[in-house]
This record gives structure tokens, C-alpha cells and sequence, in this order.
């Protein structure tokens, strides 16, 4: 009896120790983190504010998967002091925006990408707390009230004429924007920017008012299906050496450590010096053999050139989206005439496939409906998808 009542208080001190453990307010701002600066309430949300949304949480590099993945209807989802893409990686973003897409980011990091490349200046303030407002929205303007720990209030001093306040702060007597669009291709197809990542935070979340307010700042979004969540080891992910083939992330990577840039600039003019030498000791010619001219093959190169300076991708894409749909209606007995989130119910019923695994590829056919241009980079992402798309749902058996 003593044993087991020694057994009850060592449990009880465990308990009570770890009750007392302090919180951990490191500022990962990531999704995989419960502590008060983690992202992973915020996360999980989306879905619950959007209950036909997918989140795809990107959990290898940014570049590369945008690379590999073709995305459309989605929005882009970064939530971090820190941004961490740089010029080429933010290019690359702006790419997927243009793609019926929109990227919303929340960051008070004054020399990121999407706020230099408009002039965009960020400023902070100090009170006890603020007054977050949220305007243009289909009701009257929301007011909230917040009160940050650190006692700080970011917000946009400097924004260009194109852009549409969405947000605002007023710290003491005086109002700033701190919550804004700016339209890159089409009206849906925005950079949505917000100064104060904190209130996107666990911290925030599991306040009432504040968390109420993260959430209506999603209102704002026009492509809710489909979420590409970049907050998950955002840092570690970035700060990753590129796959084998990447060279432009390669020589970021390089650049991006003082010692192996110094070892590369040393390897570099160490093969400049052999070359040099080694031309040196070249000391007769060697005659080159060339071989017989193949009419033949010049044919085939003219062929060639014509196919990809005159294809017309936009008809090429349309006649295979057509096909497959016809092959659709054929096997599965669906009527393609609307492709809409019925079809796609029907679709995943019939052919016994997730639907949220049905998403772009239904996506990418009512795109190519409505379209009327396509690059050769675009027809790449098209026939990727179909190809996918066509595997999933077993049309070729």
C-alpha cells in the first residue's frame, strides 16, 4: 500500500511539474508547432472555414514543386515574419498567380520580395492595444479590438496608388493600411499582403476577437477549393540544398554560404589556370574528321522548327480536353456539359477515386474550355495533369 501511494505522488509531482513548465514562445510561425508562435491552429482552420477545400501542405522545397505541380484555382498560403523566397523564387510565384491563382502573405519582413518589387514600406508602432479594421467587404466594415504581447502594430506606411486597402490599424489618432490587394493578371488573380503575421498565430487563434479576425480576413479570397499551405518547416525547407538537376536552386544554395561561395570562386579559377596551361602544351592540330551531311536529318529539323515555332497549343489542348471528355461520357455515362463540383462528385463515384485527388484535373479541363491562348510552358502543366488525371481514373484500360 505504501508502494502504490509513493507510485500516486510521483505522478502528482510529474503532473504538477509539468503544468508549471513555462511556455515556449519561440517564433516558429510554422504549422507543425502547438506552441503559442506555431501556425498550426490557423492551418487547420481553413478547411473548417471552407469544408470543400484541400490543403496540399508543401513539405519539400517551394521551387520545385510549383515546378512539378500544375495548379489552378488555388491560393497560396504564407504566414511568417521571415520571407524566405528570394527574387526567383518569388518570380516563380507571381507565375503560378497568373495561372488562375492568388497568393496571400502575411509578413513584416521589410526586405522580402513581394514588398520591395512595389514600393512598399513597412512600419511599426507601440500602444497598449489596437483597433484592426476590415473594410469593402459585403456587410459594414468590421472593428476589432486586439492586444498584441509584444506590444507592437505593424502597418504599411507606403503603398502604390494600384493597390486596395483592405485593412486597417489605428494606433492612437491616426489610421494605416496594413491589410492589401494588388491585382497581378485578372481581378481574381491578386497579391493579397498583411503587415502583422502575429494575428495569424496560436497565440491569436485561441482568442475570441482575434481569432475571428484572421478568419474573416479570408473573405476576402476568391479561389477557396484549394489551398497550397506554405508554413510547414518553412525554414528548414528553404534553407535545403536543391534536388540533383535544379541549378538554378543549386547555385542559390552556393551563393547563400560565404565559405562555399569562396570554395567555388577557388574551383572556378583553378580550371581557368589548367585550361590555360593545358592550351599551352597543345602543340599540333588535330585535323577533325566531319562527318557525311545527312540530308535526311536537316528534313527532319526543318519539320521540327516549323511544329514548334507555328503550333497552335491553345487547339491542340482544347481537341485533347474534348477527346478526353468524350471518353468520359463514353465509359462513365456523365454529361460534360458542366464541370462543376457535381461532376467531379459523380466523376470520383464512378471511378472509385479520392476527389479531393480529382481537383486539378478537373479544374485544368474547364480552364482549357475557357481559355484562349497557351504557352508551350502552360501545355506542359495541361498535359501533365490530363496525364495524371487519365491514370487516376483508369480511361486507358
Amino acid at each position: 500500500m505504501k508502494v502504490k501511494n509513493l507510485h500516486i505522488a510521483i505522478l502528482a509531482s510529474l503532473l504538477l511539474s509539468a503544468c508549471n513548465m513555462p511556455s515556449d514562445w519561440t517564433p516558429y510561425y510554422e504549422s507543425q508547432h502547438k506552441t503559442p508562435y506555431g501556425t498550426k491552429i490557423f492551418q487547420e482552420q481553413l478547411e473548417n472555414i471552407f469544408p470543400d477545400a484541400y490543403t496540399d501542405i508543401l513539405k519539400d522545397r517551394t521551387d520545385e514543386v510549383l515546378a512539378s505541380e500544375a495548379y489552378g484555382l488555388s491560393t497560396y498560403m504564407y504566414v511568417n515574419p521571415e520571407f524566405y523566397p528570394d527574387s526567383l523564387e518569388y518570380a516563380q510565384l507571381e507565375q503560378y498567380a497568373k495561372e488562375d491563382n492568388a497568393l496571400f502573405i502575411a509578413t513584416e519582413d521589410r526586405n522580402a520580395r513581394c514588398i520591395e518589387k512595389y514600393s512598399i514600406e513597412i512600419e511599426r508602432d507601440s500602444a497598449a492595444e489596437f483597433q484592426f479594421t476590415l473594410e469593402r467587404l459585403s456587410t459594414v466594415d468590421q472593428h476589432f479590438t486586439l492586444k498584441n504581447r509584444r506590444e507592437t502594430a505593424n502597418y504599411f506606411s507606403q503603398i502604390p496608388p494600384y493597390a486596395t486597402v483592405l485593412g486597417s490599424v489605428t494606433i492612437g489618432d491616426t489610421t494605416y493600411p496594413n491589410f492589401i490587394a494588388i491585382r497581378l493578371a485578372n481581378y481574381n488573380n491578386k497579391l493579397y499582403l498583411h503587415a502583422q503575421p502575429d494575428v495569424f498565430s496560436n497565440y491569436h487563434m485561441l482568442k475570441d476577437e482575434d481569432g475571428r479576425y484572421a478568419l474573416n480576413t479570408l473573405s476576402y479570397l476568391k479561389y477557396t477549393d484549394y489551398f497550397v499551405w506554405d508554413g510547414y518547416g518553412t525554414k528548414r525547407r528553404y534553407n535545403t540544398p536543391p534536388s540533383e538537376g535544379d541549378t538554378a536552386g543549386l547555385l542559390r544554395y552556393i551563393y547563400g554560404s560565404k565559405p562555399l561561395t569562396f570554395a567555388f570562386i577557388t574551383l572556378i579559377a583553378l580550371a581557368l589556370l589548367f585550361f590555360g596551361f593545358n592550351y599551352k602544351r597543345v602543340t599540333r592540330a588535330i585535323p577533325v574528321l566531319r562527318p557525311e551531311r545527312n540530308n535526311s536529318i536537316d528534313f527532319m529539323k526543318l519539320v521540327a522548327n516549323l511544329f514548334v515555332n507555328e503550333e497552335n497549343q491553345i487547339a491542340i489542348a482544347k481537341y485533347r480536353a474534348n477527346y478526353v471528355l468524350d471518353r468520359i461520357k463514353e465509359r462513365y455515362y456523365l454529361d460534360p456539359q458542366e464541370l462543376d463540383e457535381n461532376f467531379r462528385k459523380a466523376l470520383a463515384t464512378k471511378t472509385q477515386v479520392d476527389e479531393r485527388k480529382l481537383v486539378k484535373f478537373v479544374a485544368q479541363l474547364n480552364k482549357i474550355r475557357y481559355s484562349k491562348t497557351l504557352d508551350k510552358a502552360g501545355f506542359i502543366r495541361f498535359s501533365e495533369a490530363i496525364e495524371n488525371g487519365i491514370s487516376l481514373i483508369k480511361l486507358n484500360q
